[in-house]
């Protein structure tokens, strides 16, 4: 794996140009470039556009892991100033907003024709708050399917604080594959 700062780069670099759509890629990529291109996606779909802009391209992949019984991905992510609430602390939407995306990548390992291409809609996403964090704090979002069928997954994500390890934040994601829709 390729320095964090590289691979943000490299994210930049392949939303700017449109490559991160490449069906190669999303369908019969590795774990690693099917994460890394739905990141790019998602980095090119908000690039200013919206609230996520500001948040995405920050996200560093720490580990992929496909094979295990229960397959997931790991993150690393800074708070910044534009992430606290009037406390000082990460506001709440934007630790829900991390978990959203997050725990729905791992889904790509799941993605073929036909089936998760677009990694599904949220039906559900309950968030438990246990401490805070603060600027300058780096977390680990550990993300994990729990069960993936055809339609319905259960997902499952822990936030961590690095410097101590302990536990900030953890959510149960339901996801529904509603197909690929077009948009009239």
């Amino acid at each position: 794996m390729s320095d964090s700062k590289d691979r943000m780069t490299d994210r930049k670099v392949a939303a700017s140009s449109n490559k991160s759509r490449d069906n190669g890629i999303l369908y019969n990529g590795t774990a690693e470039q099917k994460i890394d291109a739905w990141l790019h996606t998602i980095a090119q779909d908000s690039q200013g556009k919206n609230w996520m802009s500001d948040w995405v391209p920050l996200l560093r992949v720490r580990s992929v892991r496909p094979n295990d019984p229960r397959p997931g991905v790991t993150f690393a992510f800074t708070v910044q100033h534009e992430h606290c609430n009037n406390m000082g602390s990460m506001h709440g939407g934007c630790t829900a907003s991390i978990f959203d995306v997050c725990t729905t990548l791992p889904v790509a390992f799941a993605m073929a024709p036909g089936s998760w291409e677009m990694l599904g809609v949220t039906r559900t996403l309950n968030v438990s708050y246990m401490l805070p964090v603060f600027v300058g704090d780096e977390v680990l979002i550990e993300c994990e399917i729990l069960q993936i069928g055809k339609k319905l997954a259960a997902l499952r994500g822990v936030m961590r604080r690095m410097g101590d390890n302990a536990i900030v934040a953890t959510c149960e994601h339901g996801k529904f594959d509603a197909g690929v829709k077009s948009r009239a």
